[in-house]
Parts: C-alpha cells; sequence; structure tokens
C-alpha cells in the first residue's frame, strides 16, 4: 500500500485517486476493494442543545463514512472484481455526497469558526465575484480549503482489499 493519493479535478470535479497493485507471488482472486474515511464530524449547538452557532462545537469523533469507488460500466468497484496482477488505479468522485469534501453552506473548524464561500458582494464599485480562491459560485471547495477541512477532521483513508489467496 501506498501512504500517498493524489486528488485532481477532472471536468470541473474533483477526484481522489491512489494506486494499488499485489506484490506477493501469490496472487488474490476475485479482489474487491472497499475504502472508507475516518475523520471527526462537527456541528454547532446552541446554549439550548438545539442547532446554531452561539454555544460552542459538538464533535463526534472517529465517524467512518463509506467512500463510493468509480467502476466499469457505472457498478461500485467493490461489486466488481479486480485483477491485482498489475497496478490498479482506484478513483473516488469528490461530489456532494463525498465525504472528502466540506460541508455545503458552511462548515466548522475545531475552534468553532465557520468556513465556505460568501455571497458575491453587490454594489457600486464590485466585481461581482467572491471572495479570492473560491472556485466561481462557490458550490466546488478549492484544494486548499479541501486540504484544511481533511487537517481539521483528522482524516484517515482506510482501505480494504478482499479476496481469496492463490
Amino acid at each position: 500500500f501506498s501512504a500517498c493519493a493524489g486528488a485532481r479535478r477532472v471536468g470541473g470535479v474533483w477526484h481522489l485517486m491512489f494506486r494499488l497493485a499485489e506484490l506477493r507471488r501469490g496472487h488474490i482472486i476475485g479482489a474487491r476493494v472497499r475504502a472508507f474515511l475516518v475523520r471527526h464530524e462537527r456541528c454547532p449547538v446552541d446554549d439550548d442543545g438545539g442547532g446554531g452557532a452561539r454555544g460552542g462545537m459538538e464533535t463526534a469523533h472517529y465517524v467512518s463514512r463509506q467512500l463510493a469507488l468509480a467502476g466499469d460500466g457505472g457498478a461500485a468497484e467493490s461489486e466488481r472484481g479486480i485483477l491485482m496482477g498489475l497496478p490498479q488505479v482506484v478513483v473516488h468522485r469528490m461530489d456532494g455526497s463525498s465525504p472528502l469534501l466540506p460541508g455545503r453552506p458552511v462548515w466548522y473548524d475545531g475552534r468553532g469558526v465557520p468556513h465556505g464561500p460568501q455571497p458575491p458582494a453587490s454594489g457600486p464599485g464590485s466585481d461581482g465575484g467572491g471572495p479570492p480562491g473560491r472556485d466561481g459560485d462557490g458550490s466546488q471547495p478549492t484544494q486548499e480549503e479541501i486540504a484544511m477541512f481533511l487537517a481539521d477532521r483528522c482524516a484517515e483513508l482506510v482501505v480494504f482489499v478482499e479476496g481469496t489467496c492463490e
């Protein structure tokens, strides 16, 4: 396994990619791959215990979420076998349902500071664009925002390879 993965924009959407290969002499037959993201999740609470930003942050530690992996013909990669004799690139599309992306419209860091797209400035002298570093309408976070979000959440990717050893 590798300790490295890459994130890249394809068609305007972020994708997480990592390589997977079998290095042992015996092969894994019918190998299937599953990936999970383990991270902290935070939500604001008010003084009454409901949702709101005045009372502080509530953190749920080490929450796991399964990642949908891209496969052939639209099938999830966990539902099809992969050939472990050759290096494989495993891909996760980081769309709105991905646990790798910060929540929209706003997400909170460990200190309770909100982050997310700001409404575009309006009025005289405004260029109509969002704050610097945001992409277009703010629907897709920047690489820096994704990195800051995952570091704040202490995110870790766990990959399982299942199959029958030869």
